[in-house]
């Protein structure tokens, strides 16, 4: 058994329903049916080379078993598909790594609560730390991050079209991240700053990396959200701060991991 799926005696090899899998040589012997949709990642490779921190039930989908998440099933799928959208990009992948080597455990729950695409739904997205900017720390000993977002497209937020709900995601995925790594409480400390100087630099850095995720992905033209609640805080270029405060507030935000 490998993965909870027999060894075909005849092949040498596991069959997972969509294709299968060599265990010599650690590669699937066909190419993924949605390989189009993992354009960065080998089409032959088993969990984009990965399997401590995905899992692949049938040679199609990349899962994302660590994080815990709260809905029904639609929800639990879309939650799945959109993880799988963010780490196809090389900004994603980073992010979506170093949530899962992150000791603090991330809590995915639905913001939604109407049916279909409503404007509420995406006004519910949101991560919660603890107050002094990093994980909510239990007596215990646990520490967590909680998103609640809600997995709905084609609305506009801010005068710019959400075309997927990944967007939403990754927005509050680099949230957490920041919170995990203690991020916001390391600058208040280090830079005196107050709390809506806090809040700014996170929904400018989420602002930033799902502006280049956006660029990655839907190319050039694409619309760039640079305001916050009618407030613009980017450039036009959907990358530059418009304020200075004192130091650089993208620092670590977009990594890559080179394959």
């Amino acid at each position: 058994m490998f993965n909870g799926k027999e060894l075909d005696d005849e092949t040498g090899l596991y069959y997972y329903g969509a294709r299968y899998y060599d265990p010599r040589s650690s590669v699937w012997l066909s190419v993924d049916p949605l390989a189009e949709k993992y354009p960065r990642l080998s089409s032959m490779a088993y969990c984009a080379n990965n399997p401590v921190n995905f899992i692949d039930p049938d040679g199609r989908e990349i899962l994302f078993p660590r994080a815990q998440w709260w809905g029904n099933s639609k929800f639990s799928w879309n939650f799945q598909e959109d993880i799988n959208d963010i780490y196809s990009s090389s900004f994603g992948k980073a992010l979506v790594r170093d949530l899962h080597s992150s000791e603090v455990k991330i809590q995915v729950t639905n913001a939604a609560t109407f049916i279909g695409n409503d404007m509420s739904d995406l006004k519910n997205s949101i991560t919660e730390g603890s107050p002094e900017g990093g994980p909510r720390i239990f007596t215990n000993g646990t520490k967590n991050v909680g998103i609640r977002y809600a997995s709905v497209a084609n609305l506009y937020i801010d005068d710019v079209l959400v075309k997927s709900s990944w967007e939403i995601l990754a927005h509050e995925m680099v949230h957490a991240r920041d919170f995990a790594n203690s991020y916001f409480k390391n600058i208040k400390k280090e830079h005196n700053l107050n709390e809506k100087q806090i809040h700014e630099i996170g929904e400018i850095r989420s602002m930033i990396f799902t502006n280049s995720m956006r660029l990655e992905k839907y190319g050039k033209e694409t619309q760039l959200r640079t305001k916050y609640r009618g407030g613009k805080l980017l450039n036009d270029d959907g990358i530059t701060p418009i304020k200075d405060y004192g130091f650089d507030i993208t620092e670590g935000l977009l990594k890559t991991i080179e394959e």
